[in-house]
């Protein structure tokens, strides 16, 4: 009897509690229905966000919060409270509608296509779904003006302790670029470039030798000769030549549910350049048999060979949307000159208005260089300037050098180091079709001049300039 009565009061209390939220679900219901009506929808945002705490928020009460945001241009917050909806039902129409059109307006049309596979062709037919294979073509060219040959050009090599100096000065770049985006389903998309660059060098030696500079009359043990008087002196060979390289990227693009997707990449660099070696031989040279002066001056001889090498990257980024927070996580491996680097990235790109007219991102890299460590430091920013012009910012601190950036698409296989950088870029849509982008870039650069002791081992000491960076680009949206 006992039992029979406490079972019955469980009952009972279930059953108040299922008509308690009940009523509680109804109600929020009434109050977001009504702030809906009036287009109260900071009012609205603060009755759902009630109705979560106390685990009381129906479909309609999530889809009204979104559908509040969506109009307030709230596009990636939107997301959010859609897909609480459809993780219950994917087929809710109201759902997918809308997020597509958040996807869409946040350009995220990876994101977009993931709807657009649940969408029932009615509703497809109802959007206006629109997808083409080959999505856009792009086009850019830049040149790098530095002042390395003015600023370094006459350093002085050569000094007593060692028996020659050698600088490689990379005079600047020129480079252009083709690429396509290319639309394998509805979450798959392609990215293919094409690179080439052409790179202008100045190679130096400096030796030191004893230069005559005149004469003067003197004696030994009486008898008169003409003795020949020397000094120092430098002798400064430069060859100069040019890199030519050739890079081929792609890269893929898998969007899956929920604001999650994976980017792998490749990316090959093929160039062709000229490498020159020197030998060192010692040399006595007397100035005049009887004279107690003798020195050493090095005979250097020099060959010049063409030379073809390819550095390769590879690797992957994955990436989760989450209300107005995009998070990012990537590794790659690279040979470049010969150097394996493993590197991982991570970054954190928060949107503060709940949509993509504002940005902050700031980026951590780690690189393993056979066996040593760096890090690199980057924030971006990036903005709506006007309905027609962005713009966004980049600083980056730390050593570029054999490292990749933007889903391995750019490979820094320079043979100078990167100190910092800062830049900007403007993007403006001049047509429904086609934009217009341009950018600036400071890099602080570094250098490096070897002081041989012999034909084998050196001294590094370090040299200092600058480089700007200019590009122009065109896209094709088709």
């Amino acid at each position: 009897m006992r039992k029979a009565v406490a079972i019955l009061a469980i009952l009972t209390l279930a059953c108040v509690t299922q008509a308690q939220n009940a009523n509680r679900s109804a109600y929020y219901d009434s109050l977001t229905y009504a702030d809906y009506l009036r287009a109260d929808w900071k009012e609205l945002q603060q009755h759902g966000k009630a109705a979560i705490q106390e685990g009381s928020a129906s479909d309609w009460v999530y889809k009204r919060m979104g559908y509040g945001l969506n109009v307030r241009r709230k596009y990636l917050s939107s997301t959010y409270y859609y897909n609480k909806v459809l993780h219950e039902n994917r087929e809710d129409a109201d759902a997918l509608v809308m997020n597509f059109n958040n996807y869409v307006n946040s350009g995220m049309k990876g994101a977009a296509g993931v709807m657009d596979k649940w969408m029932t062709d009615d509703l497809r037919d109802y959007v206006g779904v629109r997808r083409k294979i080959l999505e856009s073509i792009y086009l850019e060219g830049g040149v790098v003006v530095s002042n390395n040959l003015k600023q370094n050009g006459n350093e002085r090599l050569f000094d007593p302790q060692h028996i020659l100096g050698s600088q490689d000065i990379n005079n600047g770049m020129y480079y252009w670029q083709f690429g396509l985006n290319i639309n394998a389903g509805k979450t798959v998309s392609f990215n293919i470039a094409y690179t080439g660059m052409l790179l202008p060098h100045t190679q130096q030696y400096q030796y030191g030798y004893p230069k005559l500079i005149g004469t003067q009359a003197s004696q030994n043990n009486g008898v008169p000769y003409i003795r020949n008087i020397y000094q120092p002196a430098d002798s400064t060979v430069a060859y100069k030549y040019n890199t030519q390289q050739h890079q081929a990227y792609i890269s893929a693009s898998f969007s899956m549910p929920y604001g999650w997707g994976l980017s792998p990449f490749i990316h090959l660099l093929i160039y062709n350049t000229t490498l020159t070696t020197f030998n060192t031989q010692p040399q006595y040279y007397f100035a005049q048999p009887i004279d107690t002066f003798q020195s050493v001056r090095p005979l250097v001889t020099y060959n010049s060979n063409p030379l073809t090498s390819a550095d390769a990257a590879l690797g992957f980024n994955l990436y989760k949307q989450y209300r107005n927070v995009l998070f990012e996580a990537g590794g790659s491996y690279s040979s470049i000159s010969k150097i394996n680097t493993w590197q991982a990235n991570t970054s954190v790109t928060y949107y503060p208005l709940g949509n993509t007219y504002f940005s902050l991102s700031p980026q951590l890299t780690y690189l393993n260089l056979a066996g040593s460590n760096k890090l690199l430091y980057q924030l971006s920013v990036s903005g709506r300037l006007h309905k027609c012009l962005w713009l966004s910012a980049i600083g980056t601190y730390g050593d570029l050098l054999y490292s990749n950036e933007s889903n391995g698409s750019i490979v820094f296989n320079s043979t100078n180091s990167t100190q910092y950088r800062l830049g900007a870029t403007l993007y403006s849509p001049v047509h429904k079709n086609v934009g217009v982008f341009l950018g600036y870039q400071f890099r602080q650069m570094k250098g490096a001049i070897y002081k041989y002791t012999n034909n084998t081992n050196y001294d590094t000491y370090q040299t200092s300039y600058q480089n700007h960076l200019l590009t122009l680009g065109l896209k094709f949206n088709l």
